[in-house]
């Protein structure tokens, strides 16, 4: 009874040996468990971290290569700004000397005109005087011609008065001849009449040597007017023929001045195209100080927007830098969860170890219950051969019979390192991820589910079209183009690729870009689209309008893209 109850107390006491290591193995493979999800977890969360860094870190190159692209495209911008900015000054030079040259042209032109002018005033002197002398000659001979016209009727009356003392002279030698034939006749008649005859013929003599007399001194009186007359004839034909160069002198005098007035038109003409030309250079010349100005306002805001580029790509750079800090802690940290992981390893396989002395255990202990049970089996042989004992005894070889009968046989406790879980992570930030719980098994541990929907920001699109319209007015294409979408359908039938080609042309060619965009109106069309409509002002230094334009934008990839532009004209 004694052996009996020492084995009862040792089976107990190895009972109670086997329970105390059964728990301690299962708290072991509870906190394997623990130890392992939790090493998962902080895998799958680090592993999570890391392709988040690893993603802003692309992000950050491709923004930095991109800035440093910009950066090239704004000094090449600013080389050929220069470039026309010295071209605009050379030009301006020049034009400065054409305006002197074309000054000093004006001033000899100015002086020729006052020369011609002074020359044109003495010849209209010269003309006042002749046309004076030209007046007086007329006058000159108005009077000798009135005077000549006197003599001539003068003459006139003296010749008709000589033609009649001719027919009274005719008329007397008719008497005479008449007188002498009767004479002849009669003699005594005649010599009776002789005397009269005489007397008469005396007379007539007389009255005859007095129209001689009278008819020398018409003669005479002829003479002199003839001679006069021909004297004022002379003298009409030279003012005639002074008359006549006079106003051959005053007609060359009047070409001349002719000539001198188109010379002066002409004059006052070039005049003005000098003015007009010399005008248009002075515009020209505004234009290019106000293009220089302008070009040296866009120079001043692309240095400013390049200086803000440096300042994003130094923020950048040190953004870089914290998340290469934050990459290398964070390696660090997975490397020493890889040593915990594999000190988890280690304290498995120490459980595992402890499972096989366990087993050993076990094994002594079931060979110590055999030993046992044959000792039971002489004790019973004994028993036989003594008379009954008490019903205690009974009792206890009944109770100890039955643990022989059932002995306790744990089974070796085996730990199964399960393999690392492998993620496919999707979506854009590690923000859009769900971890999984602590309370679900391991075959959910393996499979996290991460989600990629994010819900669309209607209130950033004001932003995004402001963005939009700023994009176009600096010419920044890539910006531009990065706005619309992937499934973008351009108006007619053109190929997207065709339209970005175009899209980029256009906004290369102009010099100046201004957008003003105003009356801007949102209406949501479904769960992720929205349609904006606004008035659109565009200029440039070759063309202008305004259109009403509408934009249908579609949230995809956790922004806005359009996906539909139409205009319409005002």
């Amino acid at each position: 009874q004694k052996i009996a109850s020492q084995a009862v107390s040792a089976k107990i006491d190895i009972e109670a040996q086997l329970t105390l290591n059964n728990t301690q193995i299962e708290e072991l493979k509870t906190k394997q468990r623990q130890s392992i999800e939790q090493a998962a977890k902080t895998s799958v969360k680090l592993e999570e971290d890391l392709a988040a860094e690893q993603n802003k870190l692309k992000n950050v190159i491709v923004q930095l290569q991109q800035a440093q692209e910009n950066d090239q495209k704004l000094e090449a911008q600013i080389a050929e700004l220069s470039e026309e900015l010295e071209k605009q000054k050379q030009e301006t030079a020049q034009s400065e000397a054409g305006r002197k040259s074309l000054g000093t042209e004006l001033a000899n032109l100015q002086n020729q005109f006052k020369i011609q002018t002074d020359s044109l005033a003495t010849v209209q002197s010269k003309r006042d005087g002749l046309q004076a002398e030209l007046t007086t000659l007329q006058k000159d001979m108005v009077a000798q011609q009135e005077t000549a016209k006197q003599t001539v009727s003068a003459k006139t009356g003296l010749e008709a008065e000589l033609i009649s003392k001719r027919s009274q002279m005719e008329e007397l030698g008719e008497t005479q001849r008449q007188l002498i034939a009767q004479a002849a006749k009669t003699q005594k008649q005649q010599g009776l009449a002789l005397a009269a005859s005489q007397k008469q013929a005396e007379g007539l003599k007389s009255a005859l040597g007095e129209a001689l007399a009278l008819t020398t001194n018409i003669d005479t009186e002829l003479a002199k007017v003839q001679k006069e007359l021909q004297e004022h004839q002379q003298v009409a034909l030279q003012a005639t023929t002074k008359q006549k160069q006079l106003e051959h002198d005053l007609k060359n005098e009047q070409n001349k001045l002719e000539n001198i007035a188109n010379e002066l038109q002409k004059s006052h003409a070039s005049r003005q195209n000098l003015e007009a030309r010399l005008a248009d250079m002075n515009q020209e010349l505004e234009n290019q100080q106000r293009t220089t100005r302008q070009s040296e306002i866009i120079r001043e805001s692309q240095e400013a927007e390049l200086a803000e580029l440096q300042s994003q790509i130094a923020e950048q750079a040190a953004t870089l830098t914290k998340t290469q800090t934050k990459g290398t802690t964070l390696q660090a940290e997975m490397a020493a969860l890889q040593k915990e992981l594999s000190t988890g390893q280690i304290t498995i396989l120490r459980v595992t170890s402890a499972n096989i002395d366990l087993e050993k255990n076990n094994k002594s202990l079931e060979e110590k219950l055999a030993a046992t049970l044959n000792q039971k089996a002489v004790l019973e042989a004994a028993l036989k051969t003594t008379p009954a004992p008490a019903k205690e005894p009974e009792v206890l070889v009944a109770k100890v019979e039955e643990s022989a009968l059932k002995p306790s046989k744990p089974e070796p406790h085996k730990v199964s390192v399960p393999a690392g879980p492998t993620f496919r992570l999707t979506g854009k930030t590690a923000a859009t991820r769900e971890k999984t719980p602590a309370s679900e098994p391991e075959a959910k541990i393996q499979k996290p589910v991460i989600a990629a929907t994010e819900k669309p920001d209607f209130d950033g699109v004001d932003v995004f079209i402001k963005s939009w319209a700023k994009a176009w007015e600096q010419k920044h294409v890539d910006s531009y183009l990065a706005h619309y979408s992937k499934k973008f359908q351009p108006s007619g039938k053109i190929s997207l690729a065709a339209w970005k080609k175009q899209r980029r042309q256009r906004l290369g060619n102009p010099k100046l870009i201004k957008i003003d965009i105003s009356e801007v109106k949102h209406k949501t069309t479904s769960a992720s689209r929205v349609r904006v409509d606004f008035t659109q002002k565009y200029q440039s230094n070759t063309y202008s309008d305004q259109v009403v334009k509408t934009l249908d934008l579609q949230w995809e990839n956790g922004g806005w893209a359009i996906v539909k532009e139409t205009s319409r004209a005002i």
